[in-house]
């Protein structure tokens, strides 16, 4: 419990390796015996564990790891042809069963996780890698931002397109920020026409540069633009006052006209008093101490 889900993680890959290193040499060290059942069960269980709670690219190294070393504990005892017939389809069975469950995982994470009209991440997702993020920001020094995002006057992109035409248009604004995000960045659909922005190890003015190619990235055709409120946590700052920074700021961005960018740094020294007796239409300033 007192490590963070990164390193939780990271022992979590070692346990695996060790496990599979084991196991895979001791079935063909004792085959023949009930060692070596027991072993290719403890094997089954790591493949099917590195499937269910790991990236695929992990699960991916477990299965050729086992089959490696279990190949070159054949090799070590001659290499019989029977063994060999034997250890190919065991290892054929297991990278079936692994991959499959893995997609099945995956899928299933989607569900949950993701929003099935925009492809972003949903609520409950959001609150999960926000709360690691949070955590990871709190056991080291890296910056942490969080732009919140809204499609300004959509109740009118309804009225005039259809709840259809209104689905485009969300679809369309989630596909052109995607791309000009990294890959570890978060973006996710709150509610409606309200989506949020993860990025770590980003400060201030770079997470303003990104709040700003949102804006402009919006597809001009429809008539569609957006309004962004960006707050980024300094070293020693509470993550709690993140997002009511951000929110903060986009109302200051909505009451700046629409189609701008609002941003403000929450230090140490911010409290919570403070970051709401900010006037809505500062703008992008750190918070007085």
């Amino acid at each position: 419990p007192k490590l963070s889900p990164q390193w939780s993680y990271r022992l979590g890959r070692i346990f695996l390796v060790l496990g599979v290193l084991s196991a895979s040499a001791s079935m063909y060290t004792w085959r023949g015996t009930q060692v070596a059942g027991g072993m290719g069960f403890h094997l089954v269980l790591a493949v099917v564990f590195a499937a269910a709670f790991f990236h695929k690219r992990d699960l991916v190294y477990v299965l050729v790891l086992s089959g490696v070393t279990s190949l070159a504990a054949l090799v070590a005892d001659g290499l019989h042809i029977e063994d060999v017939l034997a250890w190919l389809p065991m290892m054929l069975a297991l990278c079936g069963a692994g991959l499959m469950l893995s997609a099945v995982t995956r899928r299933a994470d989607t569900l949950a996780y993701g929003d099935p009209l925009t492809g972003a991440a949903n609520r409950r997702g959001w609150d999960i890698v926000f709360q690691e993020a949070a955590d990871r920001h709190a056991s080291g020094d890296r910056a942490m931002s969080v732009l919140l995002v809204d499609l300004d006057n959509f109740k009118a992109v309804n009225d005039r397109f259809g709840h259809g035409g209104g689905d485009d248009v969300l679809k369309g604004a989630v596909h052109s920020w995607q791309a000009l995000l990294r890959t570890g960045d978060i973006l996710a659909r709150l509610g409606g026409d309200e989506f949020a922005l993860l990025l770590e190890g980003v400060d201030h003015a770079h997470a303003m540069e990104i709040g700003e190619r949102l804006v402009t990235s919006v597809d001009v055709q429809t008539g569609v633009t957006c309004s962004v409120g960006v707050a980024t946590l300094g070293p020693g700052a509470d993550p709690d006052l993140l997002i009511s920074a951000a929110d903060n700021r986009l109302y200051a961005a909505k009451h700046a006209g629409r189609n701008v960018v609002r941003g403000i740094e929450v230090n140490a020294a911010t409290t919570e008093a403070r970051l709401l007796d900010v006037a809505p239409s500062a703008d992008t300033t750190q918070l007085p101490l």
